[in-house]
């Protein structure tokens, strides 16, 4: 009699273990599924073609290519968009904006587009060097500035704009 609810105990830990295994096999996506050598089912990614004996750890890997992507198509939109500001600005706007090593100060009248040319040249730095958002200072004279810079900034690089020091002199 023990050994009979023995038994029927691990027919039904069975089916539970098969049923998940129909759950997660079925959100796979992209993963092709086949068998190795007989020891049962294998998961390849279809990314990189490692291969996983469990749909779960398939899953998973995969996420990380899915995020990969994404992130790569981020960064080709935040290219796009600084191309397109880059090529609204003049001959004198570019050299600052193209002059990626020491510092730069722009002296200019208002409404000359000097927020535009300092974020730009941020965007720049970030785009085409390994250097880090938060290594990067920049200052403004005024909290309006500042404000200003940080959204324009935002425009080229997307979130990490809030890594960037951007200050007031006083």
């Amino acid at each position: 009699n023990f050994n009979k609810i023995k038994k029927e105990k691990k027919n039904e830990s069975l089916q539970k273990s098969n049923k998940r295994n129909e759950v997660n096999e079925s959100k796979i996506d992209n993963g092709e599924e086949y068998d190795n050598t007989g020891r049962g089912r294998f998961y390849e990614c279809s990314y990189c073609k490692r291969g996983f004996t469990n749909a779960q750890a398939l899953g998973g890997h995969m996420n990380i290519h899915r995020k990969a992507k994404a992130k790569a198509k981020a960064q080709q939109q935040l290219q796009q968009k600084f191309n397109e500001e880059y090529k609204k600005l003049n001959e004198q706007q570019r050299i600052a904006v193209d002059t990626i090593e020491g510092p730069v100060m722009v002296i200019a009248g208002p409404g000359t587009g000097k927020t535009q040319i300092l974020a730009a040249r941020i965007g720049k730095i970030l785009l085409d060097t390994d250097a880090l958002p938060e290594n990067i200072l920049c200052l403004t004279y005024t909290d309006a500035g500042a404000i200003a810079m940080r959204r324009r900034l935002q425009q080229f690089i997307g979130a990490d704009a809030y890594k960037v020091n951007i200050f007031t002199f006083h």
